[in-house]
């Protein structure tokens, strides 16, 4: 959050230099989401749209701008949309979460396994999918399932505080 104001003046120099950057507009996007300026990260999302309407990752700024203004609708049209485009961990992740919202556990559960399988080879994102998806198993009644998730989240990076978290929550 330190470096929110510093982000956010990179990115307006580069919308300055290049109005239609989509880069510096899906950044602002995002960094409106991080700051829970839903309104505004939706218009960057759309406007980020206009700029590239076969760029997955707009969508997902659309979609979470849309979930946090509590417009469920239109959010999972935009996951959709999304996964359909590139499926990758963020896109899988994003689907896992709507479906789970929905009461759609072992859809979620499936999403998210895709999450993780789509991470291979990335530590850090596999450590997080395999960590979520033991959070879910864990959310929903299955601790023993949880805890091996967790466990291949600790094994690709022991240092992963959300995952020896996570941990600490089953063994509780």
């Amino acid at each position: 959050a330190t470096y929110y104001t510093k982000s956010e003046g990179i990115l307006r120099e580069a919308l300055s230099l290049e109005p239609r950057d989509l880069i510096a507009t899906a950044g602002l996007g995002q960094l409106a989401l991080s700051r829970h300026r839903f309104r505004l990260a939706l218009a960057l999302g759309r406007r980020a749209h206009a700029i590239s309407p076969t760029t997955a990752g707009v969508y997902g700024v659309i979609g979470d701008a849309e979930l946090e203004l509590g417009r469920y609708a239109k959010a999972f049209k935009a996951f959709d949309r999304m996964a359909a485009m590139k499926p990758d961990v963020s896109s899988y992740a994003r689907v896992s979460y709507a479906r789970e919202l929905l009461g759609h556990i072992p859809a979620a559960e499936r999403a998210m396994a895709l999450a993780a399988s789509a991470a291979v080879g990335a530590r850090e994102a596999s450590s997080w999918t395999h960590a979520q998806l033991g959070l879910l198993y864990l959310g929903h009644g299955r601790p023993r399932l949880a805890l091996d998730q967790l466990e291949i989240a600790v094994d690709l990076d022991p240092t992963y505080y959300f995952a020896l978290d996570g941990m600490a929550q089953v063994q509780a």
